[in-house]
């Protein structure tokens, strides 16, 4: 039953068409990367960029392997691919590349390693692990060449899409400052114009917020660091595009988790927030509170069991929110779980995980079922999910496993049941950011990757089962 919950139709896979340059464009990385292509028996583009003064031209020959384990490539015998040419006055090279049509390559992580020449000796640059997908018709496409918006992955920002579909992005970094400064500035992107506008500003600039779509249409903006010497939330309408202040509340809370909860029978709507860390520092914190949407009033809850920082939460049935993994004190990796009850406004331990996670995705299967996706632990992301099962207090492994390791990301529901998995901090010298998965009942299949070369890449789902992909410089659509 969990299954076919999971997916309703065969899965299709996602690709890339084009790329172009950003404003501002990020100053160019050595390094391999996948502009376009990615699939077995199509032409992918393979670009390169090496900023090694005082080299003017290069000879450039790429090779092709298997990855095994990050870190610890192993080239393929024979070698599949291998092109060469010169750089152009930028540094950088492209070629397009014909992938070979081999089963045994398809879902696996393809090491790519540039070996450079300035007529006298070679110089083997650093590796980009990427992978070969199916060749199937379902795309990520160029939606803007120059994203109007300055929000970008990474710089604390928050945005939500409203009822109407449009996606609100507020606050974050202020980029036309030094250090972290945090701008109170949001936009609204319409997805169907794929362009942005400005709207109300929030009432102070704020950075590693959330932000919470209610039933009434308006948004609750709360959380994070902000400008003011004291915490405080605020309150967006989309019809007068302007924010309100709701005045103190009673914790500054960083990154915390928060989740829409409804009361039973009633249908009362409440937003719990909790953990995170502290205002202004990186320590973990077990504080909670409760927002009463109707009343517009925050409450002080008890501490959860522990302190949890990039912990996951989702709402379960019966007014009950479970809470898995985070990391505490000294970056301790917790495997455990609890269970907040609106009705007791209280924190039950609630079991245990198969492992330590934090930074990890958990999507609600039903009013009892969880499933439980990558995130880290002390030595790094896994790949690994599993079942929590809410009436059993126990999480059981999953045959299934995703391709890549990732932390701090958002799982997006396809309109045929399936999850797309993408973004999110990794391990180096991979960059699974860019490189989307689709776990369905049937297993976990491999994306094309995802535009051009980006530091990191966010997912936020749009309405139709549809996502967009927000780069450092440029933003896409799942068509």
């Amino acid at each position: 039953m969990i299954r076919r919950k999971l997916i309703l139709l065969p899965v299709l896979l996602a690709s890339i068409l084009g790329s172009a340059d950003a404003q501002p464009p990020p100053p160019p990385v050595s390094g391999l990367w996948v502009d376009d292509g990615g699939a077995a028996g199509e032409t992918a583009t393979l670009a390169i960029s090496m900023n090694i003064a005082p080299y003017v031209a290069y000879a450039i020959a790429f090779s092709h392997g298997i990855c095994s384990k990050p870190c610890t490539p192993q080239l393929l015998n024979p070698i599949h691919l291998l092109v060469s040419g010169q750089f152009t006055t930028r540094n950088v090279a492209t070629h397009k590349v014909f992938i070979p049509d081999v089963k045994a390559l398809v879902g696996l992580p393809v090491y790519l390693q540039g070996a450079v020449s300035d007529g006298n000796s070679w110089i083997f640059t650093h590796v980009c692990t990427w992978a070969i997908a199916p060749n199937l018709q379902r795309r990520f496409t160029l939606a803007s060449s120059l994203r109007n918006f300055p929000q970008i992955p990474g710089n604390s920002h928050a945005r939500v899409t409203l009822a109407d579909g449009t996606v609100l992005l507020t606050g974050g970094r202020d980029l036309s400052l030094p250090g972290w400064r945090y701008t109170s500035a949001a936009y609204l992107y319409d997805p169907a114009k794929a362009s942005a506008r400005s709207t109300g500003s929030l009432t102070g600039g704020r950075g590693g917020h959330v932000l919470r779509l209610l039933q009434d249409s308006t948004v609750l903006a709360v959380g994070g660091d902000q400008t003011t010497t004291a915490p405080t939330a605020e309150l967006y309408d989309p019809r007068s595009g302007l924010f309100q202040t709701l005045g103190g509340v009673p914790w500054f809370l960083i990154d915390p988790t928060a989740t829409v909860v409804k009361a039973p029978g009633s249908g009362r709507e409440y937003v719990l927030l909790a953990g995170g860390s502290t205002a202004r520092t990186d320590t973990p914190t077990a504080r909670a509170m409760l927002y009463d949407v109707q009343n517009r009033t925050f409450t002080a809850l008890p501490d959860m069991a522990r302190p949890r920082l990039h912990a996951a939460a989702v709402p379960l049935a019966g007014g009950a929110v479970l809470i898995t993994g985070g990391m505490g004190p000294n970056q301790a990796v917790h495997d455990d779980a609890e269970l907040f009850l609106l009705s007791t406004r209280k924190f039950y331990p609630w079991g245990r995980m198969t492992r330590p996670r934090y930074g990890h995705a958990m999507v609600a299967l039903d009013p009892v079922h969880a499933l439980i996706m990558s995130g880290g632990d002390s030595l790094g992301a896994r790949t690994c999910m599993e079942l929590f099962a809410g009436l059993q207090l126990r999480s059981c492994p999953l045959p299934h496993r995703l391709h890549f390791g990732r932390i701090k990301f958002n799982p997006v529901m396809l309109s045929d049941g399936s999850l797309l998995v993408a973004g999110g901090f990794f391990d180096a010298p991979a960059q699974p950011g860019r490189t989307p998965e689709v776990v369905s009942a049937s297993g976990v299949t491999l994306l094309r990757p995802i535009g051009e070369q980006q530091p990191t890449m966010e997912i936020q789902a749009l309405h139709g089962g549809m996502a967009l992909a927000i780069g450092y410089s440029t933003t896409h659509h799942l068509k």
